[in-house]
């Protein structure tokens, strides 16, 4: 996503507000090798500080507190995913540069699904302000139709632009903060009209290709999302 795209972003009222890139492979046995663990964990503690093991499903988790990235690293896959994903070359350089890492020291030599999921957000005054416009504009559907309230609507929908899928949910997001300041408290609520977007590819993939991978599908998710902005204005 470049510099134009996220100012493109900004005329339509969208932000970024969070971004998963996650790749898969065959299984890899090395992963159950404690030494390998540890390397990975040393070679990107610059990177991510903060490191741990998750003890349900033993997955090693990097953490980047001020970027707000995680890395969650499994014996058949690695994701990264961001809560501060602005600027995104910022993000696609983390993801570089840990898939790099981990993939390498555990001798993946090639990927069988490779996704990038972006959510975009518009600020709402309210959830049923977003309710309404997935319900007029993408659903068709009354209240008076149905002779109740509806609740929660939501779209979800996939699509194919040639060997790429694309996976589309629209709903209505309510988010809770809480602020300390001194010994105040502050809540802060905020509501979001949210295009989640997954475009993915399932054929073999090298890391070579991961770059201009990202690239592409982080502008095939703009072009769908302006589609999608231009039918929630009609």
């Amino acid at each position: 996503m470049s510099l134009l795209m996220e100012a493109d972003l900004k005329d339509i009222g969208f932000k970024l507000e969070k971004a998963l890139l996650e790749v898969r492979f065959n299984q890899t046995f090395l992963f159950d090798e404690l030494q390998k663990i540890n390397y990975i964990a040393k070679k990107l503690r610059k990177e991510f500080p903060h490191s741990q093991r998750d003890p349900q499903n033993g997955a090693l988790i990097l953490v980047n507190p001020t970027e707000k990235t995680i890395v969650a690293t499994l014996p058949d896959r690695v994701s990264v995913d961001s809560n501060n994903p602005v600027p995104f070359s910022s993000f696609k350089n983390l993801v570089i540069r840990s898939i790099d890492v981990t993939t390498s020291i555990l001798e993946v030599e090639e990927f069988n699904r490779v996704g990038l999921r972006l959510f975009f957000g518009q600020s709402m005054d309210s959830p049923e302000k977003s309710n309404e416009i997935i319900k007029d504009k993408f659903l068709k559907i009354t209240e008076s139709e149905m002779n109740s309230n509806i609740f929660n609507p939501q779209v979800i929908f996939s699509t194919f632009e040639g060997q790429y899928g694309v996976n589309i949910c629209i709903r209505s997001e309510t988010n809770v903060s809480v602020q300390f300041s001194d010994s105040t408290q502050m809540q802060n609520i905020s509501h979001n009209l949210v295009f989640d977007i997954d475009v993915f590819q399932q054929n073999t993939m090298k890391l070579d290709n991961l770059n201009s991978f990202i690239k592409y599908s982080s502008e095939l998710a703009m072009k769908k999302l302006r589609s999608l902005v231009e039918i929630a204005r009609r």
